[in-house]
C-alpha cells in the first residue's frame, strides 16, 4: 500500500465510521484516560491516550511488519493526537455576577476546540486539574490538599459538592 493510500484510508476512517461509532475524538480518549487511571495510579490526558494506542500498533508491527491495518491505524491515532494537543483556547473573563460579586468566565471553543471537564464532585476532580466552581470560586491541589483561595479544604471533599459543578481551567 502506497502512503497516500495510508493516510487516505486513516482519513476516512478517523472522520467517518470511527468518529460515527465512537463519538468526538477528545471525549473518546478522555474516556479511555479515565478508565486507565485506576490501572496506572495516575492522570492520563487525551493526547496520552492517543500515543499509548498508536504504540499498540507500533508493538504489533514488531511482530507483523506487513500487517497494513496496522500502519492505518498508527497514522490515525497520530492524527487525531495532533489535532487534540494543538486546539487552540481562548477565555472570555468578562461575565461578572453582580449579586455575590464573584467574577466568573466561560470557556469558549469553536468546533474541535477542546472542551473543559466538567465534575459534580471535587472527589472525581484529577489532582493536576484547576477547577471552578457554581460559586466562582477556583480549586488547585497544593501539597497534597485541596485550596480554594487561601481556604484548605476539609478532608471530606463530599461536603463541598453543593458548589458544584466544578468545570476545568485550561491553560492557554
Amino acid at each position: 500500500m502506497k502512503k497516500d493510500e495510508i493516510l487516505t484510508t486513516a482519513a476516512s476512517l478517523i472522520c467517518g465510521d470511527r468518529e460515527e461509532a465512537y463519538g468526538n475524538m477528545r471525549d473518546n480518549f478522555t474516556r479511555i484516560g479515565k478508565l486507565w487511571e485506576p490501572i496506572l495510579g495516575t492522570t492520563v490526558t487525551p493526547e496520552q491516550v492517543a500515543l499509548c494506542m498508536n504504540q499498540v500498533k507500533v508493538a504489533r508491527l514488531l511482530t507483523s511488519p506487513d500487517h497494513v491495518d496496522s500502519w492505518v491505524d498508527g497514522a490515525g491515532y497520530l492524527a487525531l493526537g495532533g489535532e487534540i494537543a494543538t486546539e487552540p483556547k481562548k477565555f472570555d473573563f468578562t461575565s461578572v455576577n453582580f449579586d455575590t460579586g464573584n467574577i466568573k468566565f466561560a470557556l469558549l471553543y469553536d468546533a474541535g476546540e477542546r472542551k473543559p471537564r466538567v465534575w459534580g464532585s471535587m472527589l472525581e476532580v484529577p489532582t493536576d486539574v484547576k477547577v471552578i466552581d457554581a460559586d466562582g470560586d477556583t480549586w488547585t491541589y497544593v501539597d497534597g490538599h485541596w485550596r480554594w483561595g487561601s481556604t484548605l479544604a476539609g478532608e471530606c471533599l463530599t461536603e463541598y459538592d453543593e458548589s458544584g459543578p466544578f468545570t476545568e481551567i485550561i491553560p492557554e
